[in-house]
């Protein structure tokens, strides 16, 4: 059994916590993401302005407490980045997309009083692998906003890049060694249909993880095996 009562709880302002560059929601941009390009991405493909307008409808519930890692002097949230980031836009809503800004500054005003969203309660993780049994259950069991399978594979494959071994990662998420193995090779696939050439429209479809067209590909291209190497299927750029 896991222990996290020995996890340390704060109460951060949340303009101080940050955006985990690493969730598996992001697409790859070939840079690391910056706040705001993070913020656009969860509000155009996450519905983090539905969430907003609940917090702002209903109030920001005291269990929802968010898992975040310390990275120097910082706190990096590496579970509730939705939640964070609707509370970041309802102080802040000029941080939003353009066409967007109009509709966060209006659930901002109707919020009873901004000091509601100021603050968030977290549980401080020693580092990213040990939060990972808690995380992977939220979006891979429960009916939390479930990760699509390219976003869980991306996560496994930021696990294993921290140091973390494929055996302590079966111990850490009860996923089996076959599950983890598949899900490193549609990171795999996912990686090299990034760096293809699309016409733009199907690029964007490819490279977000949560996405339908990047869903489609994930899906024939772990079909086919030629030796030990997975291949993609034959796909015509631009078409």
């Amino acid at each position: 059994m896991k222990e996290y009562s020995a996890w340390s709880s704060e109460t951060p302002d949340v303009v101080s916590v940050l955006l985990d560059a690493q969730n598996p929601r992001i697409p790859e941009l070939g840079h690391q993401a910056t706040q705001r390009e993070i913020v656009a991405e969860l509000v155009h493909n996450d519905a983090v302005y539905e969430l907003a307008r609940d917090i702002a409808t209903l109030g920001y519930f005291p269990t929802e407490t968010l898992i975040c890692v310390e990275d120097g002097e910082n706190l990096v949230v590496v579970e509730g980045n939705r939640r964070l980031a609707s509370l970041k836009l309802l102080l802040s809503p000029e941080l939003a997309p353009s066409e967007f800004v109009s509709r966060f500054k209006k659930l901002s005003k109707d919020l009873p009083s901004s000091a509601i969203v100021k603050k968030v309660s977290v549980l401080v993780a020693p580092s990213r692998s040990q939060a990972a049994p808690l995380i992977m259950n939220k979006h891979t069991q429960t009916g939390i906003r479930r990760w699509e399978p390219i976003q869980q594979a991306r996560y496994v494959s930021m696990l294993l890049s921290t140091g973390v071994s494929l055996d302590q990662l079966v111990d850490a998420t009860g996923f089996s060694k076959g599950d983890l193995v598949k899900n490193l090779r549609i990171h795999s696939m996912y990686e090299i249909a990034s760096r293809l050439s699309f016409d733009s429209k199907t690029a964007e479809g490819v490279k977000n993880p949560g996405n339908s067209t990047s869903q489609r590909l994930r899906e024939s291209s772990i079909t086919r095996k030629c030796g030990n190497s997975w291949v993609l299927p034959s796909i015509k750029p631009g078409g």
